[in-house]
């Protein structure tokens, strides 16, 4: 089991991490916080919780989750490296 690394603008900083498993032990609805340069917060969980056929879901915000702008879900690991990578380079400007 690996950690999943991300592409992430100098400056980003990252709570938690995300593996290569599907043990449910590893499947938590806080995974990963990413705190941007601008200001905005990528929040990713596993919705739900420990359940092997449930997938990721991506939550873009400024300041707390209840001002969140972007909400998605899946299920592969390279979708969510690529979505991460996006979300986190977009000028929200």
């Amino acid at each position: 089991m690996r950690e999943i690394k991300f592409n992430l603008p100098d400056g980003a900083t990252i709570r938690g991490a995300v593996y290569d498993t599907e043990e449910p032990a590893y499947l938590r609805e806080d995974l990963i916080e990413i705190d941007l340069p601008s200001g905005w917060t990528i929040d990713v969980g596993w919705i739900p919780h420990e359940d092997p056929t449930g997938s990721y879901r991506i939550r873009v915000f400024w300041v707390c989750v209840s001002g969140t702008v972007l909400e998605c879900f899946v299920k592969d690991r390279d979708c969510l490296r690529f979505l991460i990578k996006v979300i986190s380079y977009y000028d929200y400007d």
